[in-house]
């Protein structure tokens, strides 16, 4: 588990709120692509399972989505889930999950509408541990610039 941080463009960001918005009341989910932890591309996955309880759309169309992925030259960084009345928090059954050790879990939660919060945590073998998201304005990302946490 070495990530530090993720830079996500404000872009993004409100694209992950308007995604989360209009699927309420069930969550939606996606992957986050870039490089060298500043997320680039955004990818909508499917959310099959409208319980809240799994994101199995996104399990289910990562293979897909990870080839465009790695052919654009680019890495997977962050998978996404919107909880739309539930905190930030990962849920028990999540915490088991096996991610890969430098994927994000970024969780959106609605459960105040005019105040999405959005949080991040590496998830590895059953340990939690949060990673610090900084967002950025698109118009004053440089890519010279160090954008360490």
């Amino acid at each position: 588990m070495m990530m530090t941080g993720l830079f996500l463009p404000q872009g993004i960001l409100d694209a992950m709120i308007a995604q989360a918005e209009a699927g309420v009341p069930h969550p939606v989910c996606g992957l986050l692509a870039g490089l060298e932890r500043i997320v680039h591309e955004i990818h909508e996955v499917n959310h099959v399972d409208s319980s809240g309880e799994h994101f199995l759309g996104l399990l289910e169309e990562d293979g897909p989505v990870a080839t465009r992925i790695r052919v654009a030259g680019l890495e997977h960084l962050a998978v996404y889930q919107s909880r739309p009345t539930a905190p930030a928090q990962p849920l028990p059954e999540e915490i088991l999950l096996t991610f890969p050790p430098n994927v994000v879990y970024l969780i959106l939660s609605l459960e105040e509408p005019l105040r999405p919060t959005l949080r991040g945590f590496l998830i590895y073998e059953s340990s939690i541990l949060d990673v610090p998201i900084q967002v950025f304005n698109d118009q004053e990302y440089d890519p010279a610039q160090d954008y360490s946490i």
